[in-house]
């Protein structure tokens, strides 16, 4: 999980100074996306809430 945030914390200065927004998607492990580690909403905001930046949103399809 730290090699994950400190990576998104990377890509989200480089997000902040182009001006975009980057999203991440929870993912099904278990049917689609074999060991794909953010698997479920909660696990994905808590990355968003501890990363703590308005250029990194949840795409959460519905």
């Amino acid at each position: 999980f730290l090699r994950l945030f400190d990576n998104i914390k990377v890509l989200v200065e480089v997000a902040k100074k182009r001006d975009i927004m980057l999203v991440i998607e929870p993912l099904n492990s278990l049917k689609d996306h074999k060991n794909y580690y953010l698997d479920n909403f909660q696990k994905t905001l808590e990355l968003i809430q501890l990363v703590n930046s308005e250029h990194l949103k949840i795409l959460y399809d519905i």
